[in-house]
């Protein structure tokens, strides 16, 4: 997608289906941030639990806020896509409707990118609450790692068991709208289209720099409907996962070396941990031996004794000391 965009407007869009109890609180906390440049599209999926109706009233609170409404639920894909057209700022940050900004995130992390023109996409750290409680569960990066780079990001991998793993939350980002709108988003995935979003502009920018700022900035909240905790998420998000990595290998042959060795890592853990269902696990296992080979199967089998025996992490210490040593982490 290629267009002009406006110098120094943010473009916030804020996907959300069924959050009539969270939406409210969400866009309070975009409209009251002290950088003003902004403009707020908000995509309502076709919600059925009142959203609609509250967010014809939040339409008229500001002038800055326009609403895009469907009449049946598409999916977040075809949602997001509708307000990735819509953008017309230099900068883009998504927020989830369930989600939180906390006061001076715009501000800050348009300052960031204003002085790092070098960076396209900038990410915070978040706080994760309980939505019943209120209660601050822990800041994300005491407990994840944020990644120095999009390789890192994409395609990692954990075999000698580090600590903390590297993950981020999409709310924290604020990215150059020319690169975040490169592609849409792939409305035949439901749970990993943002994976195949990020590999896809990864692959036609391989050298795009990341950015991190380290102060909390934003609320994830943690609830019921959860997408990445759903149901759904558990039974297809293994199978959207391939699908992801092997569509962008498709596209871009050059990433495909790198594709394929984190899906032989992702699927590795989901045997390690037993995270698929036990009725799976054999079909997994043959699956996993043909895909990765006779030696990753066999590490496989030789974790698995060492989480037996409760030595998994004491046995990989010294090759964890020795990366650190080095500088691979």
């Amino acid at each position: 997608m290629s267009k002009e965009f406006q110098k120094g407007l943010v473009s916030v869009v804020v996907n959300t289906y069924n959050h009539v109890s969270f939406i409210e609180s969400c866009v309070n906390g975009i409209i009251n941030q002290s950088f003003k440049n902004i403009e707020i599209i908000i995509t309502d999926d076709g919600s059925t639990d009142g959203s609609q109706e509250l967010l014809r009233e939040i339409e008229k609170k500001d002038p800055r806020i326009r609403v895009l409404y469907s009449e049946k639920n598409k999916g977040m894909s075809a949602n997001l896509n509708k307000g990735l057209l819509e953008c017309r700022g230099e900068y883009f940050i998504l927020i989830a409707g369930d989600d939180q900004m906390l006061p001076g995130k715009i501000e800050l992390q348009h300052a960031f990118m204003e002085a790092n023109k070098s960076v396209a996409i900038c990410w915070h750290d978040m706080e994760v609450f309980d939505s019943a409680t209120d209660k601050i569960l822990y800041n994300f990066n005491e407990k994840y790692s944020p990644p120095r780079n999009f390789d890192q990001h994409l395609f990692y991998t954990n075999w000698f068991f580090f600590k903390p793993v590297i993950k981020l939350i999409p709310s924290s980002l604020m990215s150059r709208t020319s690169y975040f709108t490169f592609h849409l988003w792939d409305e035949r995935l439901k749970y990993t289209n943002e994976i195949l979003h990020a590999l896809l502009i990864y692959a036609e920018y391989p050298s795009l720099q990341l950015g991190f700022i380290p102060k909390i900035l934003g609320r994830y909240r943690i609830h019921t409907n959860n997408v990445s905790t759903s149901a759904g998420m558990k039974k297809y998000g293994m199978e959207e996962m391939f699908m992801a990595y092997c569509i962008a290998s498709i596209r871009y042959p050059s990433i495909s070396l790198q594709c394929k060795s984190h899906l032989d890592y992702y699927l590795f853990m989901h045997l390690l941990y037993k995270w698929i269902p036990e009725e799976n696990l054999k079909y997994f296992e043959r699956f996993y031996m043909k895909q990765s080979g006779p030696i990753k199967y066999g590490y496989l089998k030789f974790c698995r004794l060492l989480i037996k025996w409760n030595i998994l992490f004491v046995f990989f210490k010294p090759l964890r000391g020795l990366y650190k040593f080095l500088g691979n982490r």
